[in-house]
């Protein structure tokens, strides 16, 4: 079931950290761009926004962005692989 769709494998086992996020493409992450992803800094950006637009993926977005507003919980935030930067990027904005 998991790998005809990642989001109902994400659901089903609960796999969903939101302080850590490994921006390596085909990982769980709402950040992750998918398996084999070879796309542009701005391809992955135009991901993220649409990405954004499904409630899968806001939800989880958010959830992360509101870490950054609670030092305790900042201070767990752990954001890497090769779109690291796009991601706290993207979380600085949301947690305006």
């Amino acid at each position: 079931m998991g790998k005809e769709n990642p989001e109902l494998d994400v659901l089903s086992y609960g796999r969903f950290n939101a302080y850590a996020h490994d921006t390596a493409p085909g990982g769980s992450s709402p950040f992750s761009p998918p398996a084999n992803w070879q796309g542009t800094e701005e391809a992955y950006i135009a991901l993220m926004r649409e990405r954004f637009g499904t409630p899968y993926y806001a939800q989880r977005m958010w959830r992360a962005a509101s870490a950054l507003k609670n030092p305790e919980t900042a201070r767990q935030l752990s954001v890497t692989g090769p779109y690291e930067k796009q991601v706290w990027g993207i979380l600085k904005k949301l947690a305006q």
